[in-house]
């Protein structure tokens, strides 16, 4: 109860906090719409433009010693008034805070309680919003040209320029500033753990310094920052390094799971993969992406590693046929997705100060050279046709949390079953329903898709409207921006009380539960909120001759086809779910294109072919390669540098397709199995032909060779 209740607290100052805007832009900890990945590429910025022009960059990554445990309590509180925070919520802080206790363990013995007089409890919700608070006002103290990005006590301060003497001044100058603001807020910096760096296309003349209260900073030459680590001449070079030899010790439980008799199933290897190496290959990928292509390709062979060894594949299996049958991209491919899908996501962050460098940088890449993350973005977006001009912005509540919803959804008639009631019982208990309500203005709407477009229609007492919207825009999506659009209309109407019937049960469900943060649905809820209108929301059973609902699903409908107004909308799920949907269909189109690879020839489509979960692994495995066309039989010459296989009785060249379909020995077996002739149909996903294969393999002494 007691977490419960600080969850709710948190929740509510955080409303507070964001809604008027009170927490500093430049901290991206703990916060929605933010990550580490915001700070690090806004360094990421700056150290391109600083080689773009030849200057230096001196970075300063500062360490806060006990950050959590060193918070001042009663300048938090102090620092609460000053944001107009007043009331309970001030009591509550006060009381939260006071009296808190420690006692040490040992061997079942236990200390005196001893009283914390600062710091805020560790795991606690309210813990991280407390921090933030009390060093909400460390970004003010840095002035131009200094610059600082932070995530919760990860605080770093650069300043660029051509005059490197004069940088470190600036820089030094911070530092001085930053000590006076530690003695009147109680945090500490230790000179020993913060490091400087200086990023450079040019040499260093000298050795410079930077000091903190007498004591010299360490300078170095590769500095980590939220797990990244920057070089100073920023070629990724160590932290793939990092990468590497971190994923390489985790491989080695893939290793130890993927025995050929008793491992564990191909699905349950892939999870893991996903779970502890692919993770560790990807973290910061968008950024590290911009290293040259002979260091960033030392990564694949991990990736491509842990998925031979899911499945069985063997050693001298092909890289693309080892992730086609896996289902999986390449590493590559996978960077243009998180790519795409980050900026997606930021560019609609607008007080993320990350959301305005990267959109400046898109809109400029033809006439930028910087290899940065909005170059990358623009040149895979223009590559996969994906734009990001029309995604809805996040929304913050207009409505405080402790306000309790007027919002008036009616679910009436879906009490009676869709398949089990007649169209005739549905229209009666409709109308009374609706008869029920008070005097309102009715509002029909409808959305629909098909492969000719996607469109929105709206039913009004004197009007009709239509708007065609993106097609990649899924149905739900469409049936929620036709809510959307009448919400506007109805709150800019003159009539007081309004009632929009839709046949959309999911939207309404979310609209109904505003913690799903559906962006349509929070700006539904501020439109009513704000516009103080009684608007209601009525689910109608579609195609049931409710003439409203019937008019306006036509009118829907024959909008896809014919010309109409263009509603260039959508939200960052959907731009999502389309740049994976292109991506997929670029990999389709190189996966056809690919020549003189043996899965490729029985294998058209990139989607895996579900295994058969009731074969033993051995088995799967024995599928996998003769899929792949790479067998221990007919491709161990290549291990150990042997001479090509060849078979005795047909004196050819020994392969899959040949032991399956035209080999001498095999033949009787095959014909009395009544196997195919062709090699597609032979090992295409089909129990009964799968246990067929797995008996010529058996009687004819392949099985253990393969």
């Amino acid at each position: 109860m007691t977490k419960l209740l600080e969850k709710i607290i948190n929740s509510r100052l955080m409303w507070y906090l964001e809604y008027n805007n009170l927490l500093s832009n430049l901290q991206h900890g703990f916060r929605k719409n933010n990550s580490t990945l915001d700070s690090l590429a806004i360094i990421e910025n700056e150290i391109k433009e600083t080689f773009n022009q030849n200057k230096y960059l001196v970075l300063l990554s500062l360490d806060l010693q006990k950050a959590f445990d060193t918070i001042w309590r009663h300048r938090l509180i102090k620092y609460k008034v000053q944001l107009n925070l007043k009331g309970n919520i001030i009591n509550f802080i006060t009381n939260y805070l006071s009296n808190r206790t420690i006692q040490v363990s040992n061997n079942g013995a236990l200390s005196f309680p001893f009283i914390l007089h600062n710091g805020s409890p560790q795991g606690s919700p309210l813990s991280s919003t407390l921090f933030l608070l009390a060093i909400n006002d460390l970004p003010s103290i840095i002035k131009p040209p200094n610059k600082i990005t932070m995530y919760a006590d990860n605080s770093n301060i650069f300043c660029r320029g051509n005059n490197l003497p004069t940088l470190f001044q600036q820089i030094q100058n911070c530092i001085n500033h930053l000590l006076q603001w530690s003695k009147t807020s109680g945090f500490t910096f230790s000179p020993i753990k913060s490091q400087f760096i200086i990023f450079s296309k040019k040499n260093i003349p000298y050795s410079p310094s930077l000091k903190m209260e007498n004591t010299n900073i360490p300078r170095v030459f590769n500095i980590k920052i939220l797990c990244l680590t920057f070089d100073s001449k920023l070629t990724w070079r160590t932290n793939i390094n990092n990468i590497k030899n971190e994923a390489k010790s985790k491989l080695n439980i893939i290793k130890t799971l993927s025995n050929l008799e008793w491992g564990a199933e191909s699905k349950t290897l892939q999870t893991i993969h996903n779970s502890i190496i692919l993770s560790a290959l990807e973290y910061g990928s968008i950024l590290y992406a911009g290293a040259s292509a002979v260091t960033i390709k030392t990564l694949d062979p991990i990736h491509n590693t842990a998925l031979r060894l899911s499945i069985g594949a063997f050693k001298s299996s092909p890289v693309l046929s080892i992730i086609n049958i896996t289902g999986s991209k390449s590493l590559e491919k996978r960077r243009i997705k998180h790519t795409l899908e980050y900026s997606s996501k930021t560019l609609i962050a607008t007080k993320n100060p990350f959301s305005t460098i990267l959109r400046n940088s898109i809109n400029q890449f033809q006439n930028n050279d910087i290899n940065n993350l909005g170059t990358r973005t623009a040149t895979y977006a223009s590559d996969l046709n994906i734009t990001f001009t029309n995604q809805i912005n996040p929304q913050v509540s207009e409505q405080p949390p402790w306000i309790t919803s007027n919002l008036l959804i009616y679910l009436n008639l879906t009490e009676h079953k869709k398949k089990e009631t007649d169209s005739y019982i549905y229209k009666s208990n409709f109308f009374d329903l609706k008869n029920s309500l008070p005097p309102h203005q009715e509002i029909y709407i409808d959305a629909y898709k098909n492969t000719e477009g996607t469109a929105i229609a709206i039913i009004q007492p004197n009007s009709q409207t239509a708007f065609q919207i993106p097609s990649y825009n899924s149905i739900y999506t469409a049936e929620y921006l036709a809510l959307l659009k009448a919400t506007q209309l109805a709150a800019s109407s003159d009539i007081q009380s309004s009632t929009i019937y839709t046949d959309s049960l999911s939207a309404l469900t979310n609209l109904a539960n505003p913690q799903k943060n559906n962006p349509i649905g929070n700006l539904i809820l501020n439109i009513i909120f704000l516009s103080k209108k009684d608007i209601r929301f009525l689910w109608v059973p579609g195609h049931n001759n409710i003439p409203g609902n019937e008019i306006v699903d036509e009118i829907a409908k024959r909008a896809t086809k014919e010309p109409t107004d263009f509603w260039n909308i959508t939200t960052h799920l959907d731009t999502k779910l389309f740049i994976n949907t292109n991506l997929d269909q670029t990999c389709l189109q190189e996966w056809r294109s690919v020549r003189n690879n043996k899965l490729r020839e029985i294998k058209s489509s990139t989607l895996p072919w579900l295994p058969d979960t009731s074969l033993p692994r051995r088995h799967q495995i024995v599928l996998n390669r003769l899929r792949i066309g790479h067998t221990r039989y007919t491709h161990e010459h290549l291990m150990s540098k042997k001479d090509q296989p060849i078979c005795t009785s047909c004196n050819t060249v020994t392969t899959v397709k040949h032991l399956l379909t035209e080999c001498l020995l095999t033949k009787d077996t095959r014909d009395k199995l009544m196997l195919p002739s062709n090699l597609c149909e032979i090992l295409a996903p089909n129990t009964e032909r799968t246990s067929s294969l797995l008996e010529l393999l058996k009687e004819t002494n392949l099985l253990q060779k393969i």
